[in-house]
């Protein structure tokens, strides 16, 4: 499956399985419980961070309920980071961001945030359902509507910084939603991330990303996490093979991206040439944000007779 961190039969398997396990049971002793009011009905996803329920708000609203790790909500950091999801999520302003209903902590301290509830999957739950590259189509529509709101949030110096197929939504009937901002971060604001620090998911992250080079970390750093994912969607591949995450964040540091010509031999001439240009190593070679690609991308496609309906 595309989207497995390690073989099975792997010591990196058996550590995230029993890390899994333990968040996996403190996520299900909160079922049927009430936190700051909302009550908590069912287990919507499990990240490395967080949880989230479908739960029923106090006004009586239904709400995805997000609430961060037992025990990352014991440091100040981690805290800090996963409430400002609230603030960049909600200064984007546009449809496609999902939208913060409220933010705070319960009496124990742990934090939440409510949000608008999706009906639909995540873009990884629909590749994995498929298992098969995405035909060229599916996948350009998917990426542009993804690059619309990536550069709403590019206009206001909000750097997403995770763009990954768990972070994209299929909203029904075809909607795209983008998710998590919780690793956001603008570019006016005092610098939260420390040097060295590599955030950000390793098959999909930049170069200075994975560098931990975050003051280097800008628009073009989405743009590459963009090319990624897109290049992911049209071969069925990660940009750098290898056994682990970690094996991927560090060719992802030290080596350029193949080309997408390498690994989708029948993909456009023009579509080989943007995913290559997302994908540069020196980030003064890719495009200078989202908007530059989504505009590059729509031009491909008008050039493209049998994809001209793609939006």
């Amino acid at each position: 499956m595309p989207f497995q961190a390690a073989s099975r039969n792997s010591p990196c398997y058996s550590a995230l399985m029993l890390l899994s396990e333990h968040v996996r049971a403190q996520a299900e002793a909160r079922l049927s419980t009430s936190l700051a009011g909302y009550e908590l009905a069912s287990i919507l996803g499990i990240g490395g961070a967080a949880c989230v329920y479908r739960a029923r708000s106090p006004s009586g609203e239904d709400v995805a309920l997000k609430v961060l790790h037992h025990d990352l909500a014991l440091d100040l950091a981690t805290r800090e980071r996963f409430l400002r999801e609230s603030y960049a999520a909600n200064a984007v302003e546009h449809p496609g961001a999902v939208h913060i209903l409220r933010h705070g902590a319960d009496e124990s301290g742990t934090p939440f945030l409510a949000m608008e509830l999706l009906e639909g999957c995540t873009l990884e739950e629909a590749w994995r359902r498929s298992d098969v590259p995405f035909p060229t189509r599916r996948a350009l529509d998917i990426i542009t509507a993804t690059l619309e709101i990536l550069a709403a949030a590019h206009t206001k110096n909000i750097i997403h910084r995770d763009i990954k197929p768990a972070n994209v939504f299929l909203e029904q009937p075809s909607r795209v939603r983008l998710l998590d901002f919780g690793l956001a971060r603008l570019l006016s604001s005092p610098r939260v991330t420390p040097t060295g620090d590599a955030l950000g998911t390793a098959e999909f992250a930049a170069p200075e990303q994975a560098r931990g080079a975050a003051k280097r970390v800008d628009a073009r750093a989405d743009v590459y996490s963009v090319g990624a994912l897109l290049y992911t969607l049209l071969t069925g591949s990660f940009v750098h093979d290898a056994a682990n995450p970690m094996e991927r964040l560090v060719l992802a540091a030290t080596r350029p991206a193949p080309s997408l010509r390498t690994r989708a031999p029948l993909a456009p001439e023009a579509i080989v040439r943007i995913v290559d240009k997302a994908l540069c190593f020196r980030r003064d070679d890719r495009f200078a944000d989202a908007r530059a690609m989504h505009g590059a991308i729509l031009t491909a496609i008008h050039g493209l007779p049998e994809m001209t309906n793609v939006s």
